[in-house]
């Protein structure tokens, strides 16, 4: 199933990579830092894109993950089950941080504020309904202040 999809994806990819029509290499990584879903880990991943830059001659590009998040708790995709908690949501966000200064990320971005009425993506919020603060707020908080970096090139 990976190569199939991945076919396409990098497809997609090839194409905007050859057109050098960009400043920046903007990506969606949904993947855990600690499991491989779909062949790829999140830091595997960022590797995966940056090979492929690489072979366009666009490596030198800023990496952003401009979208990223993860669920709180078990959520079925296909066959597939993620075992989503609120505890774990903050481990995986601090893995996919390390994993991504470690690959040169300069800017990453968290997708909900506050769940929504979503299959899969809904329960990725940094806030409870209520508005109260979720664990994983401490973890943005730290990597804000410093406390975990992201790539200062």
């Amino acid at each position: 199933m990976r190569e199939k999809g991945l076919e396409r994806h990098d497809g997609f990819l090839r194409r905007i990579f050859d057109s050098r029509a960009f400043d920046i290499i903007s990506t969606h990584d949904y993947y855990f830092p600690d499991q491989a879903v779909n062949g790829f880990t999140f830091g595997s991943y960022l590797d995966h894109i940056k090979a492929l830059a690489a072979e366009y001659g666009v490596a030198d590009r800023p990496l952003w993950v401009t979208e990223n998040g993860y669920v709180t708790v078990p959520t079925k995709v296909g066959a597939r089950m993620d075992p989503g908690s609120i505890g774990a949501q903050s481990r995986w966000l601090e893995g996919a941080v390390v994993q991504a200064s470690d690959a040169g990320v300069d800017r990453m971005f968290w997708m909900l504020i506050a769940d929504r009425d979503e299959p899969y993506f809904g329960t990725m919020g940094l806030l409870e309904n209520d508005g109260t603060s979720r664990p994983v707020c401490a973890v943005v908080r730290r990597v804000n202040e410093g406390g975990v970096k992201l790539d200062q090139r």
